[in-house]
C-alpha cells in the first residue's frame, strides 16, 4: 500500500473526529444554554408568583375582613374640662384619623371656628360602628 495514502487516510480520519468532536462540544453548549433559560424562566417565574402573592396578601389584610364600618353620630354634654382633644381621644377610630383630623372633623360638624368649647353645651361626635 502506498504510504501517502495510508496518511492521508490517517488525517482525514482525525480531521473527521475534530469536526465530530466540535459538533459534540456545540450540542453541549446549546443544550447548556437551553437548561440555562429554563432556569432563568422558571427563577423568573417564581419571583413573579411570590411579589403576586404578597401583594395580594397585603391588600387582603390592608381590607381587613372586608366589613365595612358604619360611621353613626351622637350628642354628648360638654363637662367641665372637657377638650376637643379629651374627646377625640375617646371617640376617634386610629384606622380612619389621627387626633388632630378628628379634632378637625369635629369642628367641622359642630360649626366651631376655634378649639374652645363650652361645659354644659351638647356636641355632635362621629365615631364608627362594625
Amino acid at each position: 500500500m502506498n504510504t501517502s495514502v495510508y496518511k492521508t487516510h490517517i488525517y482525514n480520519a482525525e480531521e473527521a473526529q475534530i469536526r465530530r468532536n466540535k459538533t459534540c462540544l456545540e450540542l453541549k453548549r446549546k443544550r447548556q444554554l437551553v437548561l440555562y433559560r429554563r432556569k432563568l424562566l422558571i427563577a423568573l417565574t417564581a419571583l413573579i408568583f411570590t411579589i403576586s402573592a404578597v401583594i395580594i396578601v397585603n391588600t387582603v389584610t390592608a381590607q381587613g375582613d372586608g366589613m365595612e364600618k358604619e360611621k353613626c353620630y351622637k350628642s354628648i354634654l360638654v363637662e367641665y374640662g372637657d377638650t376637643l382633644w379629651d374627646i377625640a381621644g375617646e371617640y376617634y377610630d386610629s384606622s380612619v384619623y389621627t387626633i388632630p383630623e378628628y379634632i378637625d372633623e369635629l369642628k367641622s360638624i359642630n360649626g366651631l371656628t376655634t378649639d374652645n368649647i363650652q361645659s354644659g353645651s351638647y356636641i355632635v361626635v362621629s365615631y364608627l360602628m362594625p
